[in-house]
């Protein structure tokens, strides 16, 4: 970890945690293990659900950063510039988990979606697939694996991918909905279906 300089102030044994969604179970799964990591040391989780505006998360950080947290764990990459210079500014460890990037606040520890897109496709297309439907969510980490597995599936097949959306706090509800229309679609036996957002999986139909 890089050295952020010496502090010079009681540490408040906190530590902020903001994610998108609290009832997202695989971020639920992430926070408790989080959680069961930091209580040993003494420290407590600040947790707040940012959804997927960030000015939302600005507003949010803002109030973090006044209760003097030890550390700030964010989702993902994307901020607005005050948030970063608040950040910055605080001078405490900042890690940015859930995706990549060469520019991170502080420490970055995470996948990239688009590599993970195209290993789906890669993945059905070995498996024999040639048609694929995608269901995602309205939401920019989903969009980008998205995106990456129809451009991918297509260069492999020559097929076009189809796309059916969500909103971006997408639900099982969504994904039931969303596979009536592909059924009522008449998409062909075989076709493997590629659902890009929480509480969601991938599926042959």
């Amino acid at each position: 970890m890089p050295s952020r300089g010496p502090w010079h102030r009681k540490k408040s044994m906190l530590v902020s945690a903001l994610v998108p969604s609290i009832t997202n179970i695989v971020y639920a799964a992430a926070l408790q293990a989080f959680s069961d990591v930091l209580r040993p040391s003494g420290y407590q989780v600040l947790l707040s659900e940012t959804g997927f505006d960030p000015q939302d998360e600005e507003s949010m950080i803002r109030a973090h950063l006044s209760r003097r947290p030890d550390a700030v764990v964010l989702t993902g990459i994307h901020h607005t510039d005050k948030a970063r210079q608040m950040l910055r500014a605080a001078d405490i460890p900042v890690v940015e988990i859930w995706d990549t990037t060469e520019t991170p606040i502080d420490l970055c520890v995470g996948f990239s979606h688009i590599a993970a897109g195209q290993a789906a496709a890669q993945f059905a297309v070995e498996r024999g697939y040639t048609s694929a439907v995608t269901v995602s969510a309205d939401e920019e980490r989903a969009l980008r694996r998205q995106s990456a597995f129809a451009a991918r599936f297509a260069s492999l097949t020559g097929s076009d991918v189809a796309r059916i959306g969500c909103a971006a706090q997408a639900s099982l509800g969504d994904g039931r909905a969303a596979l009536g229309h592909i059924v009522e679609a008449g998409f062909s036996k075989g076709t493997v279906i590629f659902f890009v957002a929480r509480m969601f999986w991938p599926m042959v139909f």
